[in-house]
């Protein structure tokens, strides 16, 4: 299992989230933003994120106070 960093973005704030997941339930993840993005066709409209923690940067994680 690899701990991943799940984001939800709208126009004015996002949500950071670290889980640990299987390969198979980060490509559903994965499969899903995907298709949310896709749907998103403005700025203002939320989008999810996923990417392994290793590769997110600082300022990309949860505060430690909002876990």
């Amino acid at each position: 299992m690899t701990e991943y960093l799940i984001r939800a973005e709208g126009c004015d704030a996002s949500n950071p989230l670290v889980m640990e997941l299987t390969e198979t339930e980060a490509a559903t993840i994965r499969r899903a933003s995907e298709a949310l993005n896709a749907a998103s066709h403005y700025e203002c409209m939320p989008r999810l994120y996923i990417k392994p923690v290793a590769e997110a940067k600082p300022h990309e994680l949860p505060d430690e106070d909002d876990e």
